[in-house]
């Protein structure tokens, strides 16, 4: 099993800096960090994919694995980006004033390839959705920068999964 795409952008990451504190990109941040479509949900949803997948579809559950270290890189962005805008990086996110603690309960739990691929590529085009969303509104130009990196890195594992997907018949 020759796996030839590789799983982040080739460019350098920028320096993780910020102008200054700000609470309004430290809530952005943590929902990145730990809100139910955050990179922490990513992680451990990739990770479930590649246990499961791992016998009957060995080279996609190790692109899961692969990607899921990348997702974990973009974690530690976000944790330190919240460190350097004066928050607390826990794996919380903020709703209506309240802070919500992360959970897997928002996982999707199937074994089926196919269904994993889809919704893997579902959730990385949502993510590039939100970053771009996120880079045309905060004020932070630091920030600006590292999510216009992490982009990159989201549209590659959209191309890997959907090659992956070709290569099973259902594109």
């Amino acid at each position: 099993m020759e796996l030839k795409l590789p799983v982040a952008d080739a460019s350098p990451y920028p320096p993780i800096q910020v102008r200054e504190a700000s609470p309004i990109c430290v809530r952005a941040m943590l929902s990145q960090l730990g809100g139910s479509a955050s990179e922490m949900s990513t992680i451990a949803q990739y990770f479930y994919n590649s246990t499961v997948l791992a016998a009957k579809s060995p080279k996609t559950a190790e692109y899961f694995h692969r990607i899921a270290v990348v997702e974990m890189h973009h974690l530690s962005v976000f944790a330190q980006l919240v460190c350097l805008l004066g928050g607390d990086p826990r794996l919380w996110s903020y709703r209506e004033g309240r802070s919500v603690y992360w959970s897997p309960g928002a996982l999707f739990y199937t074994s089926d390839p196919v269904a994993l691929l889809n919704r893997a590529i579902m959730g990385e085009n949502r993510t590039i959705t939100e970053y771009r969303r996120l880079a045309g509104e905060l004020p932070d130009p630091h920030i600006r920068a590292l999510l216009e990196r992490l982009i990159l890195d989201e549209e590659q594992h959209v191309l890997i999964f959907r090659q992956l997907l070709k290569e099973k018949g259902r594109c």
